[in-house]
């Protein structure tokens, strides 16, 4: 159990209390206002074990997305970029690399820096969503 500062009235709060009980504000907010406040390098020296078992590239780029939520930040992965389809299906991706694997096949091959591009932007966040909400984007 942690104890922490509300927000909207500094009052101390429970980590597993419901609501702040001085003013009423769900305690899932305070919790995501101390993170949005958190870079991910300060996350992960007072959360260490978050995502312990990720290689570190990706244990950042998910401490990003938590940081606001569990929502999309922009990050790059050259990986994704470089070996796309391959990268996702290593990943465990299957839905995805097939169905990008149809685009690129529709588009005869024309289309591979848009789908290079969208690896590269997207990679991360699609393998988040995977490994952490377990869904994924499409």
């Amino acid at each position: 159990m942690a104890l922490l500062n509300c927000p909207e009235c500094d009052n101390e709060v429970s980590d597993r209390a419901p609501n702040c009980p001085k003013c009423g504000l769900p305690v899932s907010e305070v919790i995501g206002e101390l993170r949005a406040e958190e870079t991910p390098e300060q996350a992960l020296q007072t959360r260490p074990e978050a995502y312990a078992d990720e290689h570190p590239v990706y244990r950042e780029a998910f401490l990003k997305f938590d940081a606001i939520g569990g929502g999309f930040v922009a990050t790059w992965s050259w990986v994704g970029f470089f070996f796309g389809l391959f990268w996702y299906l290593y990943r465990g991706m299957f839905g995805k690399a097939a169905g990008l694997f149809i685009i690129f096949l529709l588009t005869l091959g024309i289309g591979w820096f848009p789908f290079a591009l969208y690896c590269g932007i997207w990679g991360k966040w699609d393998y988040y969503l995977l490994r952490v909400k377990g869904k994924q984007l499409w």
